[in-house]
């Protein structure tokens, strides 16, 4: 979530060096598009990799892809209202707001899973049967 104040601020940047740089740390911090950019794009790649058979990565991979750049191809028409009419900074409060809610989502879902446990399971606290001891 550090990034989000990052979106705003190169939306209402007022130069060119203040956009730049905020969008640097955006790439940073979030992440992006391309790979090899932001410091989660490397972790996003990989785990699903490590879900699926050695032999199936070459379709998950594709999948993944897929759902990964159908998003932009919409995102790009429903940009082009805004950004018609010179409506600038109403599309990055949009993507402020879609990665805070990202962010929150991804909590929620995984709040449940304990990760100091070696494995992708829910933490679940076990208490002895009453008289056992």
């Amino acid at each position: 979530m550090a990034g989000i104040p990052f979106v705003l601020l190169m939306g209402m940047a007022d130069s060119l060096l203040l956009a730049a740089v905020s969008y640097f740390f955006v790439l940073v911090l979030i992440g992006s598009i391309f790979p090899t950019l932001g410091m989660v794009d490397p972790v996003y790649q990989l785990f699903p990799m490590e879900l699926v058979e050695p032999a199936e990565r070459g379709t998950a991979n594709g999948v993944i892809h897929a759902f990964k750049e159908f998003p932009m191809a919409i995102g790009s028409a429903v940009a082009g209202f805004f950004l018609a009419p010179n409506l600038w900074l109403p599309t990055f409060w949009i993507a402020a707001i879609c990665y805070a809610a990202s962010f929150v989502i991804y909590l929620l879902y995984f709040k449940g899973f304990d990760v100091r446990a070696g494995a992708a399971a829910p933490s679940v606290a076990v208490s002895e049967p009453k008289g056992a001891a």
